[in-house]
C-alpha cells in the first residue's frame, strides 16, 4: 500500500515535471516570438537585457560624447580665453539640440588615455596637441572611436612649436593647401548634395564663414576619405571663370583605422548668416552626430535613377527666331531636349519657324517685366503687379494661339524678378520661371501661393554671352573650358545645370567645334538631360514624399514612407545608410500583404526603388539583418 503510494508520488512528480518543463519552454518561446516580433533577430543576451529593461537599444542621447578642452591651444589662440570657451559653449549648445550632451575633457585626461569610453571625441580648433595626445588619437581611432575635428589639427606642440602637417595629412587622407587670411571678410562654403552628411539641405547651399578663425582648406588624396563641401562659390564669383578652386575641400569625412572622422577647416562659431543658414548647418550637424555614431540615415535622392546632376538647355532668341536654326543642327544631331525662348510679338512674324521649332523643344516665353530707368541706362525698373500680369498674359495667349500648345514656363528678359512676378506668374497660369537670380543652392525653388506653385530654376552657371564677354570670340580653348567647369562644380555638388545659350550669338559665328565637344561632354557625363518641364513634375513630386527611420534594435530597423500629395509618385530612389557592416538582409512589411518595393544592397547602403505611390499611402517597413564582427 505504501509502496503504491509511492509510486503514485513518483508518477504525479514526473507529469508534474513533465508539464512545468513545457509550460516553461512554451513560455520562454512565446517570449522570444513575441520580442522577434517586435525587434527582429535576437540573441539569447538581449532577450534577457529586453526583459530586464524593457528595451534593447539605448535612447538618443546615451552613447558617451567628449569634447576636449585643449588649454594647448587655448594658449596658442594669445590666451582669448573669451572666443576658445565661447566657442566650447556653442559646441555644447548645438549638441544640446541634437541631444547629446558632452564631457569636457583636458589635454591631461587625453595624455592618459581616458577617451576608451567614449564614442565620439570631439576636437574643435585643438590646433596644439601633445605627442601623448596624438598617439592616444590614433590608437583611439584605429580601434573603432570617431572624432569630429576643425581647422589645423595637431599643428603645434603643446609649447607652441610649430609641428606640421604629418599628422594631419595622415588622419585625414588629405593635403593642406592654404589658409584664407582673417582679413574680417567672409567666405562661402558650399554643399555637395546626395551624401548621408547633407541629407535635407539643399545641393549646393551655402554658408557664410567669418573668417577670424582663418578658416582653411585641402586636398583630398586617399579614397577612404570623401570631400563634403568646397570653397568655391559661383554664386560670389559668378562674374569671373570658373577655376580648380572646387578641389579645395571645406569638409571631408572618412574612416581611420576602424573609426569615423569628419573634419571642417571652419569653426561653428565662424557660421552666421540669415535664419536658414542656422538651419542647414543644424541640420548638418545632427547628419555629423548620426554618422559618427553609427546610426542610419534616411533621404529621398534628387534626380531619377543614378544620375548624379540635371542639366537643362535654354535657347533664348531675343530678335528674329530664325537665330537659333545653327543650334538647331546641334539639337537634332545630339538629340537635345530644349527649351525656345521668344519674344512673342517677334515669333508672331515666322510663326511658320515658330511651329518648326516647337517641334525639335519646348516653347517658353521671353517677356520684358520692366523698362530701362533711362536711355542709356543699365538699371532696370520692374513693373507693378498688373503691368507684369498683362505681359506675362499677353505672351502666353499669342505663343499657345500660334502652336496650339499650352505654355507654361517663362523667362524675364533682363533675368529680374520679384514677388510681384510670382503672383503675375501663377495667376496668368504659368508654373516654370528660368531666372538669373543667383540663390543659395543649385536645385530648383519652390514657391507656394494659396493652392498653387511656380518651380524657379535659376542661375547655376555662366551663359554663353557672359563667357564670350570675358574671353572674346576667338579664344575657343578658354571658353570650352569654363563650360566644361561650370557643369562639373554642379556635377560635384549634385544640382541642375542650367545652360543657356543666346540663338543670336552662334547664328554670327559658327563655332562648330566648341559646340560639337560641348554637347558630346554632356552626353557623356551620368547627368539627366532633360527638359524643364519634367523638372518641374519631377521636383513636385520628390518634395512630396516624406521619410523617417527608426533603430529597433541591433539587428532590425523600420522605416516609414509617406506619399500625403495628390499624384501617383514614381521612378524616386530612397537611399538608407545603415553605416555599419552587415549581412543577409531582409526586408519586411509591418502589415501583411504590402508589396515589398524594388531594392539593391550596396555595402552598408539599401536603395529602395518606389513605382507607384499612390495619393496618400503611407508603407512602413522592417530591415532586418545580421552584424558583420570586425
Amino acid at each position: 500500500m505504501e509502496v503504491g503510494k509511492v509510486k503514485g508520488l513518483q508518477i504525479n512528480f514526473l507529469s508534474i515535471l513533465f508539464i512545468g518543463g513545457t509550460s516553461i519552454i512554451l513560455l520562454v518561446m512565446s517570449i522570444y516570438l513575441l520580442l522577434s516580433n517586435i525587434y527582429g533577430r535576437l540573441e539569447v543576451r538581449e532577450i534577457i537585457t529586453a526583459v530586464r529593461n524593457m528595451d534593447i537599444v539605448p535612447k538618443d542621447g546615451e552613447y558617451p560624447v567628449a569634447i576636449l578642452y585643449s588649454e594647448y591651444s587655448d594658449k596658442l589662440l594669445d590666451g582669448d580665453q573669451n572666443w576658445y570657451e565661447n566657442n566650447i559653449r556653442t559646441w555644447q549648445k548645438f549638441a544640446e539640440s541634437s541631444g547629446l550632451n558632452l564631457d569636457i575633457i583636458t589635454d591631461e585626461n587625453l595624455e592618459k588615455g581616458e577617451i576608451l569610453e567614449y564614442q565620439l571625441l570631439i576636437l574643435p580648433t585643438s590646433k596644439a596637441l601633445s605627442d601623448k595626445e596624438i598617439i592616444h588619437i590614433k590608437n583611439y581611432l584605429e580601434d573603432g572611436g570617431n572624432i569630429f575635428a576643425t581647422n589645423s589639427t595637431g599643428t603645434f606642440d603643446e609649447i607652441g612649436n610649430w609641428r606640421g602637417w604629418k599628422f594631419f595629412n595622415e588622419v585625414f587622407g588629405t593635403k593642406f593647401e592654404f589658409e584664407f587670411p582673417a582679413d574680417g571678410r567672409r567666405k562661402k562654403h558650399s554643399f555637395r548634395g546626395g551624401l548621408p552628411l547633407t541629407a535635407g539641405i539643399p545641393s549646393g547651399f551655402s554658408l557664410r564663414i567669418a573668417t577670424w578663425d582663418s578658416p582653411m582648406a585641402c586636398s583630398v588624396l586617399e579614397p577612404r576619405t570623401e570631400q563634403i563641401g568646397f570653397w568655391n562659390d559661383f554664386r560670389s564669383n559668378h562674374n569671373s571663370a570658373s577655376n580648380i578652386s572646387e578641389t579645395y575641400a571645406s569638409v571631408v569625412s572618412g574612416n581611420y583605422g576602424k573609426g569615423r572622422f569628419v573634419w571642417m577647416g571652419f569653426d561653428i562659431n565662424s557660421v552666421y548668416g540669415e535664419q536658414e543658414e542656422y538651419i542647414m548647418f543644424e541640420r548638418f550637424f545632427i547628419n555629423i552626430m548620426n554618422w559618427l555614431t553609427k546610426k542610419p540615415i534616411i533621404f529621398v535622392k534628387d534626380w531619377p535613377s543614378d544620375y548624379k546632376a540635371t542639366v537643362i538647355i535654354n535657347i533664348v532668341s531675343e530678335g528674329a527666331i530664325s537665330s537659333s536654326q545653327n543650334l538647331i543642327n546641334y539639337i537634332e544631331k545630339y538629340s537635345l531636349p530644349v527649351t525656345f525662348f521668344l519674344d512673342s510679338k517677334e515669333a508672331a512674324k515666322d510663326v511658320i519657324k515658330l511651329k518648326t521649332l516647337s517641334e525639335y523643344g519646348d516653347i517658353g516665353a521671353l517677356v520684358s517685366l520692366g523698362n530701362l530707368t533711362s536711355a542709356g541706362s543699365i538699371s532696370y525698373q520692374l513693373d507693378n503687379f498688373n503691368g507684369q500680369f498683362n505681359r506675362l498674359r499677353e505672351a502666353k495667349d499669342n505663343l499657345e494661339a500660334n502652336i496650339n500648345k499650352k505654355i507654361n514656363i517663362a523667362m524675364p528678359l533682363m533675368g529680374q524678378y520679384n514677388e510681384n512676378t510670382i503672383h503675375s506668374l501663377i495667376e496668368s497660369g504659368y508654373e516654370i520661371i528660368i531666372s538669373d537670380s543667383l540663390l543659395n543652392k543649385s536645385v530648383p525653388n519652390s514657391q507656394i501661393k494659396g493652392d498653387r506653385q511656380i518651380i524657379g530654376i535659376n542661375k547655376t552657371a555662366l551663359s554663353d554671352v557672359e563667357i564670350e564677354q570675358r574671353f572674346g570670340r576667338d579664344n575657343y580653348d578658354f571658353k570650352l573650358s569654363t563650360f566644361k567647369d561650370d557643369l562639373d562644380r554642379v556635377i560635384l555638388e549634385g544640382g541642375i545645370y542650367n545652360l543657356t545659350l543666346n540663338g543670336h550669338l552662334w547664328s554670327e559665328h559658327n563655332d562648330n567645334d566648341l559646340l560639337d565637344e560641348l554637347f558630346a561632354y554632356l552626353k557623356d557625363q551620368n547627368v539627366w538631360l532633360t527638359s524643364a518641364e519634367k523638372v518641374r513634375k519631377w521636383w513636385i513630386a520628390r518634395n512630396s514624399i516624406e521619410v523617417g527611420i527608426k533603430i529597433i534594435s541591433e539587428r532590425r530597423v523600420s522605416f516609414l514612407i509617406t506619399n500625403p500629395s495628390d499624384m501617383v509618385i514614381s521612378n524616386l530612389t530612397v537611399r538608407i545608410d545603415l553605416n555599419k557592416d552587415i549581412k543577409n538582409l531582409v526586408i519586411t512589411s509591418e502589415i501583411i500583404g504590402t508589396e515589398i518595393p524594388e531594392y539593391t544592397f550596396e555595402g552598408d547602403k539599401i536603395f529602395i526603388k518606389l513605382k507607384n505611390l499612390k495619393s496618400d499611402q503611407s508603407n512602413s517597413y522592417f530591415i532586418d539583418f545580421d552584424n558583420v564582427l570586425l
